[in-house]
């Protein structure tokens, strides 16, 4: 186990490392050590150094770790990066609705049986590890203060963002990295400034 700084890792002759949970590493500390780290691999060239990540899906939006490398695995998939480093092995419930969409497709999670066929496929051929898991797991989403998109995340491994944001991640990231504004548009900038330790930022808007 190592501390999350990344002055501490500086220098190490790594041969293997291992990020446990690494959807929870999103503060600019933590990527920094991740940084150093990968950094470190090469070092040993005849060690063959590696990486492991394990871990569950993530919050869309809150740029961790994990995330990041989940956007990789689909440019991999997409043929966007020609000379991949990363081997990625995912699994997922598939396609899940929570049941008040209309023509939804695949598993209903709005319905114990829709759950427990989604948490069976993102689990895998392993099953249950004693009998009554999976009933334990669906029976989670009945709770009257239950967070859905946690749920949906740690036991269907589907990112999703938070219920707490107000923005779709993936909206707001295909506006921002597609083809942008196009040259000579007319836009508007406004600029919203920061009077209590807030962010700034110059918004551009065609």
């Amino acid at each position: 186990a190592i501390s999350g700084s990344p002055n501490a890792r500086d220098g190490a002759r790594t041969t293997f490392q291992g990020f446990d949970e690494p959807h929870r590493c999103y503060t600019p500390r933590l990527h920094a050590a991740h940084r150093t780290m990968l950094a470190n691999l090469p070092k040993r060239p005849d060690a063959d150094a590696w990486n492991l990540y394990v871990g569950t899906a993530g919050e869309l939006g809150q740029d961790s770790i994990a995330e990041r490398l989940y956007h990789e695995a689909e440019d991999i998939a997409a043929g966007k990066i020609k000379n991949p480093r990363i081997f990625v092995f995912h699994r997922d419930a598939g396609k899940c609705h929570r049941g008040t969409e209309k023509n939804a497709t695949g598993h209903n999670l709005g319905t114990q049986t829709g759950r427990l066929a989604a948490i069976k496929e993102a689990t895998g051929p392993d099953g249950e590890y004693g009998p009554g898991q999976f009933a334990d797991i669906a029976e989670q989403w009945d709770h009257p203060k239950a967070d859905l998109s946690y749920l949906e995340r740690v036991w269907c491994n589907l990112w999703r963002r938070a219920d707490l944001q107000a923005f779709d991640p993936l909206r707001v990231r295909d506006l921002t990295t597609a083809a942008g504004i196009p040259p000579k548009s007319v836009v508007t900038a406004g600029f919203d400034g920061a009077r209590r330790l807030d962010s700034t930022a110059i918004v551009v808007t065609d």
